[in-house]
């Protein structure tokens, strides 16, 4: 794994979106992928969901046994 892939590169506005992020990338050989993950370090954060959380399903999983 490179040094990159570890300490993350940092791209100004413009780049991703409209704000500074910080870019993790990896390859997997054996999946023949490439993953990315983007971080938004200025970003307010936010919710996935809006109102009612969602269900846990071990719960639901228990409750209907």
């Amino acid at each position: 794994m490179n040094f990159e892939v570890r300490k993350g590169i940092d791209h100004p506005a413009g780049v991703w979106f409209g704000q500074r992020v910080k870019e993790h990338s990896f390859r997997s050989e054996k999946y023949e992928t490439a993953y990315t993950l983007i971080h938004l370090p200025d970003a307010e954060p936010k919710s996935w969901f809006e109102g009612k959380p969602l269900e846990d399903t071990y719960e639901r999983f228990v409750r209907r046994g």
